[in-house]
């Protein structure tokens, strides 16, 4: 019964914040976007090469440096530097714990 009360009364109805006379808005469902199909050249350049993911890591400038120097004598990319080496150590160190 008070629900009949509090429908018909307009005032109290704004009170509580759903006036009648107030237009109710709709909104609109979100749309899911998808980056690789609106800019596909910044997605691939941004996730790298043959399934690698992006990562960071800090690395002390004497590495930096000469991982500037191996790149350039070798025609390599820093990162392909570093994933070689890391390759290199890996490899070794399970060796060592399987022998």
């Amino acid at each position: 019964m008070l629900d009949r009360e509090v429908k018909k009364n307009t005032a109290l109805l704004a009170m509580l914040g759903d006036d009648p006379k107030k237009e109710k808005k709709t909104v609109a469902p979100k749309v899911q976007r998808d980056p690789r199909k609106e800019n596909p050249r910044s997605y691939e350049r941004n996730r790298g090469r043959g399934g690698t993911k992006p990562m960071s890591y800090y690395l002390p400038d004497n590495i930096i440096k000469l991982l500037n120097v191996k790149a350039a004598q070798e025609g390599k990319t820093k990162s392909e530097l570093v994933l070689e080496g890391l390759q290199y150590v890996l490899r070794e160190e399970l060796k060592a714990k399987e022998g």
